[in-house]
């Protein structure tokens, strides 16, 4: 990844997600500011909202946003949905995790604090989709239900989607309880090539079940952030095992232009 410094605030893209010119992205940064309503003054976060999408060269009113319940629900959205969720939780797309669309200047966003979040985009049919997978949506196999979706109702082919793993909370520091480790094992495909032990302790590694899924979807190319935002510096990225409840959260916005 790459930062970039805009409007006195700091920024990540992906380099390789650049290159593709029908598309803009960013993720936002502890610097840029908290973008979730939950844990901010609406006031703050609709400014920093705002000024994520001046980087992006597309109206705040534009924007779409899941209200993420750790479910592995995808939903896809169109012009009709534009500005759900942008000014306030409530009027998110509720009860799903992801979305998809193929809609110009529809910019969607997933939020963070520790959770993996995946861009996907097909640059032959331009299909764009973000998804929230913490492990609740690891376990439930979000990354595979969003390629699925694209597949089945919007006619993607898997090989021709690319992937991005945003920064997320890293198999270094992601332990979990031997309860969690089991149902990793119980419940996905080679989950305990997913679990390690360490000193005692059990760790999931998060990118790397992200990852599987989505090559055993098909998804051809997969970029994974490598970024950990536990022991990355604090200044860069929210984490909620760091801060709990009063953990703000950053964001993964994606737009096709």
């Amino acid at each position: 990844m790459e930062t970039i410094s805009f409007q006195n605030t700091l920024l990540y893209q992906f380099k390789s997600l650049r290159a593709f010119s029908q598309v803009k992205h960013v993720i936002s940064t502890k610097s840029s500011g908290n973008i979730s309503f939950k844990t901010g003054e609406s006031k703050d976060v609709i400014a920093v909202r705002q000024r994520v999408s001046d980087f992006l060269e597309v109206p705040l009113a534009s924007l779409v946003v899941p209200q993420q319940t750790h479910s592995n629900k995808v939903a896809i959205v169109g012009r009709e949905d534009q500005g759900k969720g942008a000014f306030e939780h409530d009027s998110a797309i509720a009860g799903v995790d992801a979305l998809i669309t193929k809609e110009k200047k529809t910019p969607l966003m997933a939020l963070s604090a520790d959770c993996p979040v995946i861009a996907f985009f097909d640059p032959l049919q331009e299909i764009i989709a973000v998804a929230h997978a913490g492990w609740r949506g690891a376990v439930a196999q979000m990354a595979l239900a969003t390629v699925e979706k694209m597949k089945k109702e919007l006619g993607a082919n898997p090989k021709d989607i690319c992937a991005w793993i945003a920064p997320a909370i890293g198999p270094c520091c992601y332990e979990v309880s031997a309860d969690l480790a089991r149902e990793v094992v119980e419940k996905l495909p080679q989950g305990e090539t997913f679990i390690h032990e360490k000193e005692g302790q059990v760790f999931f590694d998060l990118w790397k079940a992200n990852r599987f899924q989505l090559l055993s979807a098909g998804v051809e190319q997969v970029e994974v952030a490598q970024t950990c935002t536990l022991c990355h510096p604090q200044e860069h990225f929210y984490s909620y095992r760091s801060d709990k409840e009063k953990a703000g959260r950053f964001g993964f916005f994606l737009s096709l232009v």
